[in-house]
């Protein structure tokens, strides 16, 4: 066989196999779940109660809890717990406070303008 014969014999093989229809593959599992996503990135996400429009990494899923930075919400509901220091730039309204310690500086309101006035040789009183 030369070489003409065998490169003829290729372009024939070629040519059958662009003729040839392709196979027929069905799919019969069309529907995109969370057991068909393994690693990669699904941004602009949303599905009913979630949407997602993060332009960066906000949300972290680990073991010992989700770590997030900041928290925009309007209650937290059932028992809260806090480990560590609670800072609170607005004010506090509590129905019930119970306390083990307390350490305050104190600055009472006043609704009207502080007057010193005299009551006999006791000195000054004020109010």
């Amino acid at each position: 066989m030369t070489i003409r014969d065998s490169l003829n014999n290729v372009a024939n093989a070629i040519e059958e196999l662009q003729n040839k229809p392709a196979p027929r593959v069905e799919i019969t599992d069309r529907e995109l779940s969370g057991n068909k996503i393994h690693g990669g990135r699904i941004t602009q996400f949303s599905s009913q109660g979630i949407i997602d429009n993060a332009t960066e990494q906000l949300l972290k899923v680990e073991n010992d809890g989700i770590h997030i930075s900041v928290i925009h919400t309007d209650t937290l509901k059932g028992p809260v717990s806090v480990e560590g220091n609670l800072n609170v730039t607005g004010e506090i309204h509590a129905t019930k406070l119970f306390v083990d310690e307390i350490q305050a500086d104190v600055r009472n309101k006043r609704s009207e303008p502080l007057s010193f006035t005299t009551e006999g040789d006791d000195g000054v009183a004020y109010g």
